[in-house]
């Protein structure tokens, strides 16, 4: 089967269709509108696994191609897409496997506040005894989700969490011609309100076999557009909710509740939640040092926000990796760079810009590293010595502002050996 795949796309979900269609032995064809240079030695590495490559070079007879797979980062043009036998992007393809059959789907949706909620929802069915998987936003690509049901089968996943923005939603809606599966439960986040709810959301609300969970406010609007039975809402806060509203714990407590689960598992499971993982995650905290990863941070605007969160504390930055953005904005790593108490590069593309840039500063860094071990050893050094003059508490902080393709296969996997690391220390 010939398969074109548009865009490598964020979180790896264009990068990982490549590598889940190459597993199943089809012709694998990826076009990118950005320079070769900036995905740094990852096309060499394609291209001897047998992948086809083309940067700015754009493909307007999609009709040659068995499947079109359309990365997140694209945007939806239909009279382009249209010319394609068949299209899909990494959720509709999720949906269509026979493989997440018997898999309760649940998705958080919204304007604002889907990962944190997605996050609590999927770390409390684990404490609960579920094999639950966060999937879009800042999750797990669909097709990161399918390669590992092919390769351990059904029983590697429970649950299925779907942190779906409304042009994710609007993209699936299309690509799946509005069949939606059958999703156990919705969420709708107490920040949506009924001016900014997507009409794209009413075809996956009428799929719904559960419970949809979502703002009381919102609740008669939702249920006279959709034409749902009231019965299938829960609108939040309802008796008995232990948490504060609004908050995210409120909602998810509804979602957990309506799969069945009693309030005390909830109320103990949601206490050992630690935060979004790979987004401001605190690690660990060791002699005085804390680490936190921020793995997720792919722009230097992430980097930025990051040490302003922090105020005033003595941070030890680690940072850098794959170009992803074309031209530095100096100005928004020199906050960050001013800040810090010390700065450890990780190599890449990006990090050539990076060195440029404190080197005009005269600012001192460690590094530039290819291996996070290496980065993290010097970090650590850093921060000994601080708590050691200095007898407060140290940060040190993995927030790349960078993509990760030189060398990690994501951003999961440059924090998950990040927090590896630190669990050895």
């Amino acid at each position: 089967m010939k398969v074109l795949v548009v865009g490598f796309g964020p979180h790896g979900a264009g990068l990982e269709a490549c590598e889940y269609y190459m597993k199943k032995g089809d012709e694998v064809t990826i076009i990118e509108m950005r320079d070769r240079s900036s995905f740094g030695l990852l096309p060499e590495k394609l291209e001897k696994e047998g992948v086809k490559l083309l940067f700015n070079t754009p493909v307007d007879d999609l009709s040659k191609y068995d499947v079109v797979v359309k990365a997140p980062a694209v945007p939806l043009n239909v009279k382009y897409f249209k010319k394609a036998r068949y299209i899909t992007n990494d959720l509709s393809a999720l949906f269509e496997s026979p493989l997440v059959e018997g898999i309760k789907l649940i998705a958080v949706v919204g304007s604002k506040g889907k990962t944190t909620s997605a996050s609590i929802i999927t770390h409390a069915l684990n404490v609960l005894g579920g094999r639950a998987v966060t999937c879009g936003g800042i999750g797990k690509s669909g097709f990161h989700i399918l390669t590992k049901l092919s390769e351990e089968g059904k029983n590697c996943y429970t649950h299925i969490v779907l942190a779906m923005a409304n042009w994710q939603i609007g993209d699936t809606n299309y690509f799946l011609d509005k069949s939606w599966p059958g999703i156990e439960s919705v969420l709708i986040t107490t920040n949506t309100n009924k001016d900014n709810l997507p009409k794209e959301l009413l075809p996956m609300l009428l799929c719904v076999k559960g419970k949809i969970v979502l703002d009381k406010e919102i609740k008669d609007h939702v249920q006279k557009r959709s034409m749902i039975e009231k019965k299938k809402f829960i609108p939040v806060p309802s008796h008995f909710n232990p948490y504060f509203y609004p908050s995210f714990e409120a909602s998810s407590y509804e979602v957990l509740k309506s799969l069945g689960y009693s309030k005390r598992s909830i109320v103990k499971a949601f206490k050992s939640y630690k935060g979004v993982p790979d987004r401001l995650e605190q690690v660990a905290i060791k002699n005085g040092i804390l680490y936190i990863n921020d793995s997720a941070s792919t722009i230097p605007e992430s980097v930025q926000f990051a040490v302003k969160t922090m105020g005033q504390v003595s941070i030890h930055l680690i940072c850098g990796g794959t170009d992803k953005s074309g031209e530095l904005d100096e100005n928004v790593m020199k906050l960050p760079f001013k800040h810090v108490a010390s700065i450890t590069l990780l190599s890449g593309s990006f990090t050539e810009k990076l060195v440029a840039m404190l080197e005009k500063m005269k600012r001192r860094y460690n590094g530039p590293y290819p291996d996070m071990k290496s980065a993290l050893d010097a970090a650590r050094s850093e921060a000994e010595a601080f708590f050691k003059e200095k007898g407060s508490t140290q940060i040190v902080l993995l927030s790349p502002g960078s993509s990760s393709f030189e060398h990690f296969e994501n951003e999961f996997n440059r924090g998950d050996l990040f927090r590896s690391l630190v669990d050895q220390i």
